[in-house]
C-alpha cells in the first residue's frame, strides 16, 4: 500500500505511461460502482483484471506512474476530480483490508524512511498530511519495540492496547463516536489504526486534487498529454455520466 507522498522519478516511454493509466482506470471504473464485499471480489476473480494487476501491485513503479497519470489528468479536471478521489480512496481502502502482518511492517517502514528521506519535520502544529503521519509514526514507535510487534497488534482480533493521538487527525472517528477523547487527545484501539491511515489518506487525496487543477493546465500544453487525458476522459465518460458526480469531501 502506498499514500503517494512523492512523486517518482525516472524514464518510462508514453506508450507504457499510457498503457499504466489505462489499465488502472479500466479497474478503478469496476471497484467504484461496486455495492458491496461480493461484488468487489467479483472484480478482483475476473480474469481481466488480473491480467491487468501488474499495474496495481503497490509500490511498485507501474503503480505509482499510473497514479500520478490518473491524478494530473483526470484529478486536475473538475469533470472527474471526485471520481479520482473516491476511487482512489476505494481502491486504498481495498488494500488495507487484505494486508497481511508482513504487508504492514513493510509499509511502515516505509513511511518512516520516506518521511525521514524528506526530512520532513513533526511539531505540536501539524499543518500537512505528512507532518500527520509523521505524528502518527513517532507515537506508534513510542509504544511499540518495532514495527512487526505492531503489525502483529493490528492484524489482532483480540487487542486492547491503545494510542494517544490529537483528536484533529481523525475527526471521523471523533464524530462516529469510534473513540474517547481526553484533554485534547483521542484514545484509539490500535485495530483502529487502519481507520486513521485512511482518514489521512483522504486528506493526501484532497491536497492532490487541489494541485493537480493548477498542475494539469500547464501539462496539457503538451500534445501527448492533452491526448492521453482526452482519451482517459472519453473512457471514463464512457462508463456512465453518475461516476463524474460522486461526492467529495471539502
Amino acid at each position: 500500500m502506498s499514500f503517494y507522498l512523492y512523486s517518482p522519478t525516472g524514464n518510462v516511454s508514453f506508450h507504457k505511461l499510457e498503457e499504466y493509466a489505462l489499465k488502472r482506470l479500466q479497474f478503478l471504473l469496476r471497484l467504484v460502482v461496486c455495492q458491496d464485499e461480493n461484488e468487489i471480489e467479483d472484480v478482483l476473480q475476473d480474469a481481466d483484471i488480473v491480467d491487468q494487476s501488474d499495474c496495481l501491485i503497490t509500490g511498485t513503479a507501474k503503480d505509482a506512474i499510473s497514479h500520478y497519470a490518473l491524478r494530473l489528468t483526470l484529478g486536475g479536471l473538475p469533470e472527474t476530480s471526485s471520481f479520482f478521489f473516491e476511487s482512489e480512496l476505494s481502491l486504498f481502502k481495498l488494500r488495507v483490508q487484505k494486508m497481511f502482518e508482513d504487508e504492514w511492517t513493510q509499509l511502515f517502514s516505509s513511511l518512516d524512511r520516506s518521511l525521514q528521506g524528506h526530512k520532513v519535520r513533526i511539531s505540536n502544529c501539524h499543518k500537512t498530511p505528512e507532518e500527520e503521519i509523521g505524528c502518527l509514526l513517532n507515537t506508534l514507535k513510542q509504544k511499540f519495540c518495532n514495527w512487526a510487534q505492531l503489525a502483529k497488534e493490528m492484524c489482532s482480533d483480540k487487542s486492547k492496547v491503545f494510542v494517544q493521538l490529537p483528536f484533529q487527525m481523525l475527526l471521523k472517528l471523533v464524530a462516529n463516536r469510534q473513540v474517547s477523547i481526553h484533554q485534547g487527545m483521542a484514545e484509539v484501539p490500535v485495530p483502529l489504526i487502519k481507520a486513521v491511515l485512511a482518514e489521512l489518506y483522504e486528506k493526501v487525496l484532497q491536497r492532490a486534487v487541489r494541485q493537480a487543477a493548477t498542475a494539469r493546465v500547464a501539462a496539457v500544453r503538451d500534445e501527448r498529454i492533452h491526448r492521453l487525458a482526452s482519451r482517459l476522459l472519453t473512457n471514463t465518460e464512457q462508463c456512465g455520466t453518475s461516476l463524474l458526480h460522486c461526492v467529495m469531501p471539502p
